[in-house]
């Protein structure tokens, strides 16, 4: 009995055990200071009223800079006009010649201002929806605009794709009388006078997009631009 007494007494209270914090989640991607840009931009048009014109400019350079985790973000993106393709040779060279006016302004930019939207943390391996900000120039003269895009983690970089395309109006630019000679020298009835443009841009190395990504009109979600064709066999 003193035995079992003493072995009673010396037993050791359980333990019960509180649960610690949660682990930390996990760390951001790095982002580089500076990321190389590549891409192409998609250019839609219509043309006696009812009539696609769809055309690229893969001619696409320049370097973004980012302070922080995305909290500042800005740099400058150059389009090499000269790049246009809208598969027909005559069109092409009519549109470069006589509309972009490649010997006096061959090359479109676009200085980012601000990339807003992005999640603490980074982008989303899915993609996060973002607005940038920035002045387009084109033909000597600058605009603001404001694009809605994803921001997608890809490869050492990511990939910047216009979720809708945005307009660009040719008189905003003083390209009316360029437009003008364009639809007299094609014999057109009608040309519209905006085009709808969308973008789909790589920020580092980052992986082609797979041949079977295509756009609907002109910047579907987390679509490429569309590839050129050609309407009619017309200019």
């Amino acid at each position: 009995m003193f035995l079992s007494l003493l072995l009673a007494c010396s037993k050791q209270p359980d333990v019960i055990e509180t649960p610690g914090p949660p682990p930390p989640p996990p760390a951001a991607k790095a982002i580089a200071s500076d990321w190389p840009v590549s891409g192409s931009v998609g250019v839609v048009t219509i043309k006696n009223g009812d009539a696609p014109v769809r055309g690229t400019l893969d001619g696409v350079s320049g370097q973004v800079t980012v302070t922080g985790d995305w909290s500042g973000v800005d740099g400058q993106v150059a389009v090499d006009l000269s790049t246009w393709d809208s598969a027909l040779a005559l069109r092409d060279d009519r549109i470069k010649e006589t509309f972009f006016d490649l010997a006096a302004h061959g090359t479109a930019t676009f200085a980012v201002a601000r990339l807003e939207g992005v999640p603490e943390g980074g982008p989303s391996a899915e993609g996060s929806p973002v607005t940038v900000t920035g002045r387009l120039g084109l033909h000597g003269t600058e605009q603001e605009v404001v694009v809605a895009a994803t921001l997608t983690p890809a490869g050492e970089g990511f990939r910047l794709v216009t979720t809708e395309g945005f307009d660009v109006g040719m008189a905003s630019y003083g390209l009316e009388e360029r437009l003008q000679a364009l639809l007299t020298l094609c014999g057109h009835a009608s040309v519209d006078d905006t085009a709808k443009v969308s973008l789909d841009l790589a920020l580092g190395s980052v992986p082609a997009p797979s041949d079977d990504t295509t756009e609907e009109g002109a910047g579907g979600e987390g679509e490429a631009p569309a590839a050129p064709t050609s309407d009619d066999g017309g200019s």
